[in-house]
Formats: C-alpha cells, sequence, structure tokens
C-alpha cells in the first residue's frame, strides 16, 4: 500500500535533488572524452539531427547500429535544437541519474515498505555509484536506467491497483518506452509481467495483461514492423555480430559477477530470502525427526537469557578488540599514490574499514542494550510453512527476484563486448535498492512471533543500516573511476576533419572518437555499424577494394617489433586482414603507437591522395608522449627502423 510522503521525505528529496544536481554539473565539466560505444551513438544522433536519417555514413542505407533508439533519438531532438552535442549527452544522463535517485527514494517511501533511513541508504549509495561515470563517459545507461526504474514502480503501483485500466495501461506504456530505449528493455518488461503475475495470480492481474499484451502488440508491433521495413532486417545491426544465435556462458558469469558487485551488500537481502525459505522447507521435512529437536533445542538453549551474561560478555570483550584495532589503524595512513586521501591520510577503502570496525566495536560494547532480558526462551531458528509470515516472504522473494534472475540470465544471449564497469548489468541495480526492504520486511514477519524477538532484532538491525550507510559511502565515492588522459584517437580525428568535404574514407576498428570527430566516410572493421560486415561473418579484403580507404587504423594485440602469426579468433582474423590489405595494397604505416608491443593502435595511410604525406607528418608527430592511450605509449613502428 502506498504511504503518505512526510515533511521529513520532502526535505532528504530536496537535499538529494540538489546534491545530484550538483555533482551532475562537476561531472559535465570533467575533460574526458566520449567512450567509443558512446561516440558512435552520438553520429548516429548528429546525422539524425542533420536531416539525413538514421545512417552511419552520409548518403548511405540505414543502418541500426544505434542500440539506445529512444536515447538516440532524443538526442537528435535536442542537438536539432540547437544545444552542443557533447553538452547535450552529459546533461541528459547526469540528470537521469538524479531523476533515478529520487525514484528510488520515493519508491522504498511510497510503495516497498521502508523507513526513512533505509531509503536514504539506498538513495545515497546509488547517487555515489557508477551512474555519472557513465554519464561522463556519454553513455546512455543512466536514461535507460531511468526506464527500467520508473518501469518496476509502475508496476507496483499496479500490483497496488488490479482492477485500474489506467494503472495497467500506464505500466504497459512505460514498458513500451524502456524497449525502445534498449531492445533487452523487452525482456525487462517481460520480466517484471510474469512478477506481476506471479504477485497477484491469474485472475486478478488478467487486466493487466489484456493491457500490457495489447499495447505491446500495438503500438509496440508498429515499431518493429516501421523499423523492419526501414532497415531491412529485424533485430538491430549489432546483435547479428554479438549474438549471432550462440550461448555465451562466460558473459553469463560476467552478468551474475557484475550484479553482485554493483548492488552490494544490498543483494544479501535476497540471499537472506532465499535462505529463509530453504530453511523453511528444511524445517518442514525435518520438525518431526528427534535429532532435528534436539539441535533446534541446542540453537534455542543458547539464545536462552539464563546464557545472557555469557554471550554479553564474549560481545563486549570482542567490541573491546575492535575498538583497539580501530585506535591503532588510525595511526596507519594510505599510501600517498591513492588520487584522493581523506583527511590527507586514508584512501575511500581503508576509511571505511576503520568505520566498519569502529561501528562493530561499539556494537559489541553495548551489547546489554539490545540482547534484552527475557524469562522465555527467544527460539529465533523455528520456522514453517504455519508461520504467519511464511507466505509473505515466500511471495515477496519470489517476486522481486523474478526480474533480477530473468534480468541476469538474458545477457547469456549476447558476448560481453564493451561492458565498461558492468555499463550492460547497471539498469537492474535501482530496482534492487528499491526492493531490498520489501524483503527485509518479509523476514522481519517470519521472525517476529513476540515483542522479545522484536526488541531482539529491530536494534541490531538498524545498528547494520547505520554501518552500511557509514562504512561504504566512502569507498562508494571514489570505487568507480575514469581515466583523464589525452587520446591520441581525438587528435588524429581532430586533424582529419580539416578534410571532411573531401569525402574520404576511414576504416578502423575504433568507430568512436575518429569517425564522429572527423566527419570521414566510415567503415566499422568489426561490423557493428556495418550491415554487410555483420551479416557475413566479418570483413574481407575484397570489401575493402570496395571502398579504398584513404587511412586504415586499428588496435592490434601485435606490433611491429612482435608480428602476430595466427588470427586465433575473430578479432584477430579481423586483423590480419586489414594488415594483410594494407600492405599487399603499399599503404604507408604512419605509426603503432601503444604501452606495450601487444597493445598497439596501427595507421596506415594510403600514399595515393593529395594529403596523404601531411597526415602522415602530423600521426608521427604525435610521438615523444603526445599519444596517449591509458598510459605512456611510444611508436613501436619507430623502434622497428632502429632495429632495422
Amino acid at each position: 500500500m502506498k504511504k503518505t510522503l512526510s515533511h521529513l521525505d520532502v526535505l532528504l528529496l530536496l537535499v538529494l535533488a540538489l546534491s545530484g544536481l550538483w555533482m551532475a554539473a562537476e561531472s559535465v565539466n570533467k575533460p574526458v572524452h566520449p567512450a567509443e560505444d558512446a561516440a558512435m551513438l552520438m553520429r548516429y544522433s548528429q546525422h539524425l539531427a542533420q536531416g539525413h536519417g538514421i545512417v552511419w555514413n552520409i548518403g548511405q542505407p540505414p543502418v541500426d547500429g544505434a542500440t539506445d533508439f529512444l536515447f538516440m533519438a532524443f538526442l537528435a531532438a535536442l542537438y536539432a535544437l540547437g544545444t552542443p552535442l557533447e553538452a547535450t549527452v552529459l546533461w541528459v544522463c547526469g540528470l537521469s541519474h538524479v531523476v533515478t535517485v529520487l525514484l528510488v527514494y520515493l519508491g522504498i517511501r511510497r510503495y516497498f515498505k521502508g523507513g526513512t533511513l533505509v531509503a536514504l541508504v539506498s538513495a545515497v549509495f546509488l547517487l555515489f555509484g557508477p551512474g555519472l561515470r557513465y554519464a561522463e563517459a556519454s553513455f546512455g545507461t543512466p536514461f535507460f536506467a531511468m526506464f527500467v526504474t520508473l518501469s518496476w514502480l509502475t508496476a507496483q503501483d499496479a500490483v497496488d491497483n488490479p482492477r485500474s485500466t489506467q494503472k495497467a495501461l500506464l505500466f504497459a506504456l512505460v514498458c513500451l518506452l524502456m524497449g525502445l530505449t534498449r531492445p533487452e528493455g523487452v525482456l525487462i518488461a517481460g520480466f517484471m509481467l510474469l512478477a506481476v503475475v506471479y504477485r497477484l495470480g491469474w485472475k486478478n492481474s488478467s487486466r493487466i495483461i489484456l493491457v500490457f499484451v495489447g499495447v505491446f502488440a500495438l503500438l509496440g508491433g508498429a515499431y518493429f514492423l516501421w523499423r523492419w521495413r526501414y532497415f531491412g532486417y529485424p533485430l538491430p545491426n549489432p546483435f547479428y555480430k554479438k549474438g549471432g544465435g550462440s550461448l555465451y556462458t562466460d558473459s553469463l558469469t560476467n552478468a551474475f559477477s557484475g550484479v553482485l558487485e554493483l548492488s552490494f551488500p544490498f543483494w544479501l537481502a535476497y540471499a537472506a530470502g532465499w535462505v529463509c525459505l530453504l530453511w523453511n522447507g528444511w524445517h518442514w521435512m525435518t520438525a518431526d525427526r528427534a535429532w532435528w529437536r534436539g539441535t533446534r533445542s541446542l540453537f534455542a538453549h543458547f539464545f536462552h537469557t539464563h546464557n545472557r551474561g555469557t554471550f554479553v560478555k564474549t560481545a563486549r570483550f570482542l567490541g573491546l578488540v575492535l575498538l583497539a584495532l580501530f585506535t591503532i589503524g588510525l595511526f596507519r595512513s594510505s599510501s600517498s599514490l591513492h588520487e584522493n586521501l581523506v583527511f590527507g591520510r586514508y584512501s575511500a577503502q581503508y576509511i571505511g574499514f576503520l568505520l566498519a570496525v569502529l561501528v562493530t566495536g561499539f556494537v559489541g560494547l553495548t551489547a546489554s542494550h539490545w540482547f534484552p532480558e527475557s524469562h522465555g526462551t527467544i527460539n529465533v531458528f523455528t520456522m514453517t510453512n504455519e508461520t504467519p509470515g511464511f507466505e509473505i516472504l515466500t511471495r515477496s522473494t519470489i517476486f522481486t527476484s523474478i526480474p533480477v534472475i530473468g534480468f541476469i540470465s538474458m545477457w547469456v544471449l549476447l558476448s560481453n563486448e564493451m561492458n565498461y564497469l558492468w555499463r550492460f548489468q547497471y539498469p537492474i541495480l535501482p530496482v534492487m535498492l528499491m526492493t531490498w526492504p520489501l524483503l527485509i520486511d518479509g523476514i522481519k514477519q517470519n521472525f517476529y512471533g513476540s515483542e522479545e524477538k522484536i526488541a531482539f532484532f529491530k536494534a541490531p538491525i538498524v545498528i547494520a543500516i547505520l554501518l552500511l550507510g557509514t562504512g561504504l559511502v566512502w569507498n562508494q565515492a571514489n570505487r568507480w573511476q575514469i581515466n583523464y588522459q589525452s587520446d591520441g584517437r581525438f587528435e588524429v580525428a581532430e586533424y582529419l576533419s580539416k578534410f571532411a568535404n573531401q569525402h574520404y574514407t576511414i576504416a578502423t576498428t575504433e568507430a568512436g572518437l575518429l569517425p564522429l570527430y572527423s566527419g570521414w566516410q566510415a567503415v566499422d572493421a568489426w561490423g557493428l555499424n556495418d550491415v554487410w560486415i555483420a551479416h557475413n561473418g566479418g570483413i574481407t579484403k575484397e570489401y575493402l577494394e570496395k571502398t579504398r580507404p584513404e587511412v586504415i587504423m586499428f588496435h592490434a594485440d601485435f606490433s611491429p617489433i612482435y608480428p602476430k602469426k595466427e588470427a586465433g579468433d575473430a578479432w584477430g582474423s579481423m586483423l590480419m586482414t586489414l594488415d594483410a590489405y594494407a600492405r599487399e595494397n603499399g599503404y604507408i604505416l604512419a605509426a603503432a603507437y601503444g604501452d606495450s608491443p601487444v597493445d598497439t593502435h596501427y595507421y596506415y595511410v594510403r600514399p595515393d591522395f593529395p594529403e596523404s604525406a601531411d597526415i602522415v607528418a602530423f600521426i608521427q608527430s604525435l610521438d615523444g608522449g603526445a599519444y596517449h592511450y591509458g598510459s605512456h605509449t611510444v611508436d613501436y613502428n619507430k623502434l622497428q627502423w632502429k632495429k632495422d
């Protein structure tokens, strides 16, 4: 049921909004170039805003390489109104992140049975998370996460009002927008609908199902048919390259790891819910067995009040040890190599550890206050399917787990390319941050059977929340970082832009900064933005011969002093094709920049066009530290000259 927001809630929402806007404004001004994948989408938005349609190269047929369709169209609309493209991306993503933080707070307070403290901890955790890092890199991830969050909120609203056609329609429309933002949004919408059906049952959710199916069949179907006709193929172009009908177990493993990493420690609530369900099942199967009754009595004996003194003394001793450890730890300073130090002494991770030790030690030292006296037995280990809260816990656990498990599982369909800071897994984080209080409420109702049990559990839970809210915020604030350095690809692209009106072509594996900022026609050698390459298994020499690119640039795992002998995989095969074509057709190897012989950027330039010599000279002028790619780079082509 909905809760009415208090004056304190309104005040905290205002503080969160102002803090988020301030952080977003700081992110906008950071000196970082768009990430490669983000720059690809920006190129589509730019061309659409200029009236050329959704095309990779002006004058060529449409290409569905911009998988963030709604985000791409929204950027194009703003760009057409005269706003700068880079600033538009940064502000749209930054504001989307702030809105998502506010939605998480509102969701917990109004729908998911969380108090003010719980809502604040979740919102602050998200605010200091990687959302703004994605925005700085110009990814549309925060924009998509906002629609995922809205979809889950409207799903809960539909659950609370199953007979309302208006609520069902709102849920379906928001889910449709989520699906238009990114293709996986359609799958997430299906998982959310499945969760709603489970929560309400088929009969009570029939109206929601009918409205949902109707919206997706009519509006979603119309969009699907339009895009099939417009692009000439049914699925986004990257799917044919990154999906291809295969199953990717490494992507599934990475998705699972990413969700755990992003949502720690809140995923523990989901784990606790499933542990309680398994415990209930175990107890139900073993309740009448003598050996289990004895084990249960042993646990109950430990928690009986006549053992309270021993428990309190042990907790106090451990608390004193932890406080002593905290005091000793204060005199240890972190390495000065850390970018940010708290009080000029401690890294974010170390100050988080110290705070955790301090609060845990304080909890142990004050154990007598939160472990109440009792004349009965507090048997916290007895739970059966007859417990009043058992059904609530079961429904809450499964309901909240369906979209999360479904979301993780769907990544087995795609390869894990360009999963920067787990940006593909991030959109489920706000859903988990909103929903974990519902699980805690179900667990609480399973355990609580008396006022003594309430007193036993309430204080430790509050202390644990305070611990998470202090000990982890420092770590979260500095956990997700972007390296800010000069990028040689951007420098080369800016120089090449002087010749954009010559209609020259660059063939490249780095289809982000170079095509966007050069304005050249571009062949995406990997195929994410090239229909022929994506649908025909890879680039060929014959395909390159048709375009005869003036510049060939690729990111290689070899160098002139460490040549590649075997392809190894599809990426290696592409590299060997590009390298062989360039050498066989007399291209000049201008440079092979890298920070190691097995991580380089090759630049080949065709020698027979007027600006060829100037382009070669400029690329070679970046040697000596001007070309950066993550760290100091050298030109391994020049090293080969010296070797020869």
